[in-house]
């Protein structure tokens, strides 16, 4: 490692081999029984067993040994012996105290006081070995949810049976191959770490665009469901023509924001902007409907005041023709009236019978006996005889007819 853990403990910071009474990992002194002293350190073979991270046999263990693995004793306490292990040890860190180291596969702490425990737990059977400085870089060994596996600095020793290693008086020296070849494990990790690290940090990578994508989508179907809302909002009650117009717009608006959106979330708003545009068909064809009737009742109504107006000039030009009918005796005694036989309808009286002379009105004519059907009389000229008398509510004079003759035809 490039960067050795700094113990924070006061009472652990001395490495003397020489008083081999104490690791520096630990929180605090545990007696073994008397220290036998190692005057220097010695090289020797693990035969099988476990390392611990505390002088106590009772302690959790870091990890088993390989039999045949390189270690380097540095003291001994009771029944366990301190060694040095060149294949490296592992522990665990909470993994709210460290961040991505600069180099990959690797972490850094962010903080002092960072317990370095033997397994990835926070019981109290699973005491920290060592109280970790802030800016430390570790290898990873691997990652169990909330904890990191790390390769613990070989300033840090670990604890063995003295039954489970043979001991020899070589000095480590002399066993540079073994223990180079033990040192491998960690580059091997790193490796692995490495490889790891990279695929965690893809997926992550991964994850979080498609995190990124689907708040993306989150986005955009909020603002077309918002769209979708205002549209159908103008389209309440009997909407105007410019009122589904905006509402239209917005429809196509959100049929581009929602081309990219999922299959299903494209077909709901597809579905909810058909049922839009039907309430905008179904509001179109009633306002065309209204707007026929109203353009019919508006004829029938210019019409009916047309033909009013026309049947008011008729009888201002029937008036204005009117003058008072010459006295019976100018007709000399042989007819009461003389003229041409003329019909008229739609006058205040209904269907009356005129006589007229020279183009003016002379009398109405009636024939109360029914003797004569006037209708065949009409566009003649005709000679009458009859009753003539003053009748309320008519300009002229009336002719109750008693006799009929046809004076010309033309």
């Amino acid at each position: 490692m490039k960067s050795a853990a700094t113990i924070l403990l006061p009472v652990l910071t001395s490495l003397a081999f020489a008083q081999g009474s104490q690791n520096p990992n630990l929180p605090a002194p545990q007696s073994q029984g008397a220290s036998d002293a190692i005057t220097s350190p010695k090289f020797a073979v693990a035969v099988s067993g476990r390392l611990r991270g505390f002088a106590d046999a009772a302690s959790p263990a870091l990890r088993d040994l390989k039999g045949g693995e390189p270690l380097v004793v540095v003291g001994k306490q009771g029944l366990l012996y301190e060694v040095e292990v060149p294949g490296g040890l592992t522990a665990w860190l909470w993994s709210a105290y460290v961040k991505d180291g600069k180099e990959l596969g690797t972490v850094e702490t962010i903080q002092d006081g960072v317990n370095l425990r033997p397994m990835p737990k926070s019981d109290a059977r699973n005491t920290p070995i060592a109280l970790i400085r802030k800016g430390q870089i570790y290898t990873i060994v691997q990652r169990d949810k909330d904890w990191v596996q790390v390769v613990v600095p070989s300033e840090i020793h670990g604890f063995v049976l003295a039954s489970e290693v043979t001991i020899t008086e070589d000095a480590p020296a002399k066993h540079e191959t073994e223990i180079a070849a033990a040192r491998e494990w960690v580059n091997i990790l790193k490796e692995k770490a490495v490889k790891a690290e990279a695929a965690r940090k893809a997926e992550d990578l991964k994850r979080e665009e498609e995190e990124r994508k689907h708040r993306e989508e989150m986005a955009r179907e909020s603002a077309c469901r918002e769209k979708l809302r205002q549209g159908q909002e103008l389209l309440k009650g009997l909407a105007d023509e410019g009122a589904r117009a905006r509402a239209e717009s917005y429809f196509k608006s959100t049929e581009e924001l929602a081309k990219d959106l999922p299959p299903k979330t494209v077909e709901s708003i597809a579905a909810e902007i058909q049922r839009g545009r039907e309430r905008i068909q179904h509001l179109t064809f009633v306002e065309t409907e209204r707007r026929s009737t109203e353009d019919a009742m508006k004829k029938e109504r210019e019409e009916k005041l047309k033909e009013a107006q026309d049947r008011q000039k008729r009888l201002e030009d029937s008036y204005s023709k009117i003058k008072d009918p010459a006295p019976v005796d100018a007709f000399g005694a042989r007819f009461s009236g003389m003229g041409w036989m003329r019909r008229e309808t739609g006058l205040a009286h209904g269907r009356v019978f005129m006589i007229e002379r020279g183009g003016k009105l002379q009398f109405y004519a009636s024939c109360p006996t029914g003797r004569y059907n006037l209708d065949d009389f009409v566009g003649r000229e005709v000679g009458l005889l009859g009753k003539v008398k003053q009748v309320e509510g008519y300009p002229a004079r009336m002719i109750e007819i008693d006799q009929i003759e046809i004076l010309s035809n033309n």
